[in-house]
């Protein structure tokens, strides 16, 4: 029975890139936006158009997943480079900083979408997406870009469900969020503190860890993980020095763990207790 939801989940999507067979998709490398490469792909083998945008922002693995992703789904993957930090409005780190970078980046998008002939662009916006603050999404509606799973009401339960049942890869990889959610409103990004942030979750990702966010707070790295994670670093023999070496190595002088566990979101709702346990 679940198979047979999954699969007219799946009927469903693809017939939303049938009607608008001049769509483009926004790629990041994630699940939501890899079901909608597959969906697209489905309907139109070689053809579909899946953009990714190449930028200080995007976890260094993120885009090898990205390439995976197309080469499984059947799209054509465009990389399109894009330089957040020349907004002044982000490399500032202010409030609103993730609307004028996710403007930006969709203008450059679509840009790069009207360029191959294609009229619109999808992105993997979900129900679920609307129970936190993300400024990006006026970005989204101002330029009409289009989110097929708003428009089917699926929930992030619903796509990973349909993705595990078609076998794609990553189907169960957990969300990311771009970088400069880990550094506080307020305080400037700049590459090298990216980097290191990158760094930090790649190689937390070596040890084993899933969900994982390294927050940084200038010579502290506040460390955000699963509950089991947390549990283990606690008692698996020698992790914790693993875990303090490898950070120390990036420049930290002090490292410490979240008792709450993981949270995503952005640095304010982080520091508020809140986040969107996306």
């Amino acid at each position: 029975m679940a198979a047979d939801a999954a699969d007219a989940r799946f009927a469903r999507l693809c017939a939303w890139f049938e009607a608008r067979p001049r769509t483009a998709i926004a790629l990041s490398g994630g699940v939501d936006s890899g079901l909608l490469a597959t969906a697209a792909g489905r309907i139109a083998p070689g053809q579909a158009l899946a953009l990714i945008a190449r930028s200080c922002l995007l976890g260094g693995r993120d885009l090898a997943q990205a390439h995976a992703l197309a080469g499984w789904a059947g799209a054509r993957l465009q990389v399109v480079d894009f330089d957040p930090l020349s907004l002044p409005a982000v490399r500032a780190n202010e409030p609103e900083r993730c609307y004028f970078c996710k403007r930006a980046l969709l203008e450059a998008l679509l840009a790069a979408a009207r360029g191959q002939g294609l009229e619109s662009l999808a992105d993997g916006s979900h129900a679920d997406d609307q129970a936190s603050r993300r400024p990006g999404r006026k970005a989204i509606e101002e330029l009409g870009v289009r989110s097929p799973y708003l428009e089917l009401g699926w929930r992030k339960r619903d796509l990973r469900l349909t993705a595990q049942a078609l076998g794609m890869p990553g189907w169960d990889r957990p969300s990311s969020t771009c970088l400069a959610t880990r550094v506080p409103y307020g305080q400037a990004l700049d590459p090298a503190r990216l980097e290191r942030i990158r760094l930090a979750e790649e190689a937390l990702e070596d040890m084993g860890f899933g969900q994982r966010r390294v927050r940084d707070h200038g010579p502290l790295a506040c460390l955000e993980l699963a509950s089991d994670d947390l549990q283990r670093m606690g008692c698996e023999p020698g992790l914790r020095e693993q875990v303090h070496a490898a950070l120390h190595g990036l420049g930290w002088t002090w490292v410490s763990a979240d008792l709450l566990g993981f949270r995503s979101g952005s640095m304010d709702e982080y520091l508020d207790g809140g986040g969107d346990a996306k």
